[in-house]
């Protein structure tokens, strides 16, 4: 339970003040216990921030992947526009992780800015997979002309 309590009183630490605006201390003192127990779960602050970011971007993903296959039955325009407004509801009400994803993506650590980098473009590649293969789906069933706009 602790390592859950320590992950939500993070979040919404980085999330407010940012990486070099959170400090351990901080954090233990919230979840109410002393800074050295942070490290039974988590190396180093580090650790914890990027256990956020990677849980947070993959949470998604996995929301998605369940959600096209709950949708499997509808057509692929019909698939995209259900994805895009899953994923709005997603970050409205998980406005906590939208903000922690775009602080850490536009005022990343300096030092952990390749590590971030690499993460989320991994979940975009992802995501963009999930969206091909619907793409492909609606151009096999000549829905969607390939490499021409509708209009």
């Amino acid at each position: 339970m602790t390592k859950n309590e320590i992950k939500n009183i993070s979040l919404t630490l980085f999330t407010k003040y940012g990486y070099e605006g959170t400090a351990l201390s901080e954090i233990a003192k919230r979840v109410g216990i002393q800074k050295p127990s942070i490290y039974n779960h988590f190396k180093n602050k580090d650790d914890l921030f990027l256990c956020l970011f990677e849980e947070i971007l993959e949470e998604h993903i996995q929301q998605v992947e369940q959600f096209v296959e709950e949708i499997n039955t509808l057509s692929s325009e019909e698939k995209l526009k259900h994805i895009l407004l899953d994923t709005c509801n997603y970050y409205k009400n998980h406005e906590d992780k939208a903000t922690f994803l775009k602080r850490a993506m536009i005022f990343p650590p300096e030092h952990l800015k390749h590590i971030l980098n690499e993460s989320f473009l991994r979940s975009e590649e992802s995501f963009s997979a999930i969206l091909h293969d619907i793409f492909v789906e609606g151009i096999d069933k000549k829905k969607y002309a390939k490499g021409k706009s509708r209009t």
